[in-house]
């Protein structure tokens, strides 16, 4: 049996945190290790917990991209999956983010989320989501 890919949430809505807690807590090989109610907080709980996949919860504006290349960085090698409803990913793929980021969209399914953390964890992808990326 494979080790349970090791998650953190972040967000700053209490209803999100917990309900994607809840959604992963559910699954065998996820196991929540840290959540967050604030961005600023993600990279340090990075160090601490060292997860498989941060899951954050954002709109794409323009300073969040820059937020999105600065958590990419301080928690190398996660892979960052973001958590989005705003489709603007079509700038963000645009912009050279690099690293391990993965978009998904706030309309796709919990079972098309869980997927998207499972191999974004266990891979190397560098976008995914029901859009295409």
């Amino acid at each position: 049996m494979e080790k349970p890919v090791r998650i953190m949430i972040a967000s700053t809505l209490p209803v999100i945190r917990e309900g994607l807690a809840a959604a992963l807590a559910k699954e065998s090989d996820m196991l929540v290790v840290a959540v967050v109610p604030s961005l600023v907080e993600v990279p340090a709980a990075c160090q601490v917990h060292r997860p498989d996949a941060c899951l954050i919860d954002l709109t794409l504006e323009e300073d969040d991209l820059q937020t999105v290349r600065d958590i990419n960085r301080a928690c190398a090698p996660a892979t960052v999956v973001v958590l989005t409803s705003e489709f603007a990913v079509g700038e963000a793929l645009e912009s050279p983010l690099g690293g391990k980021i993965v978009f998904v969209s706030k309309a796709d399914s919990t079972v098309s989320l869980l997927q998207a953390v499972r191999e974004a964890a266990r891979t190397d992808p560098i976008h995914w989501g029901s859009k295409g990326f």
